[in-house]
């Protein structure tokens, strides 16, 4: 006897979601370091559950890197360029869940591939559910919030030997995403 189980997958909803980064650089005519900020305008993702919570579902997100914005069009100009994400050879970062498991409560721990630059390395990060809700029109919406570090050296982000003094080597990731409830299937 086979087992039905009902799958369901959950849609990024672009309005209320942001992706965003922090990353320090050493300012030599103020502070010692300032973080800069920076966000991502074009994403998608997805979520599959089972029935139930979230926990072991599968999550995939692609960001547009081309669309990278830290409010300094020079800076953003330089970040697309070859000495960094090098968007026009590699338009697409890319995430794929390997685990997605829950600690307590609204917490969980997600393990996935990260790829960016040609280059994919094991991350882990934080995620706190913030929660369900219904949209206007009274659609399901499950609300998240990740967090983790990248090193950029691992992906090569490097730039030029100034730039790499100056530009810290650890980013902080922040994606506040809205999940649309889609479609249901029972396999």
């Amino acid at each position: 006897m086979q087992l039905r189980q009902e799958v369901t997958t959950w849609n990024i909803k672009y309005k209320g979601s942001q992706v965003k980064f922090l990353i320090p650089q050493l300012n030599l005519l103020s502070k010692p370091f300032r973080k800069i900020e920076g966000k991502f305008s074009a994403f998608t993702g997805s979520i599959r559950r089972n029935a139930g919570d979230f926990n072991e579902a599968e999550i995939n997100f692609s960001i547009v890197a081309n669309s990278i914005d830290t409010g300094n069009e020079r800076r953003d100009m330089i970040l697309k360029s070859a000495s960094f994400f090098n968007t026009a050879k590699f338009p697409t970062i890319r995430f794929k869940s390997a685990a997605f498991i829950k600690e307590r409560d609204k917490n969980y721990i997600l393990e996935g591939d990260f790829s960016l630059c040609n280059v994919t390395k094991r991350i882990v990060l934080d995620v706190t559910h913030d929660g369900e809700k219904e949209d206007e029109f009274g659609n399901p919406i499950a609300e998240f919030n990740i967090q983790g570090k990248i090193n950029r050296h691992d992906f090569g982000l490097r730039g030029n030997l100034l730039q790499d003094v100056f530009i810290g080597k650890e980013a902080t990731i922040s994606l506040n995403l809205e999940f649309i409830q889609g479609e249901t299937r029972v396999w």
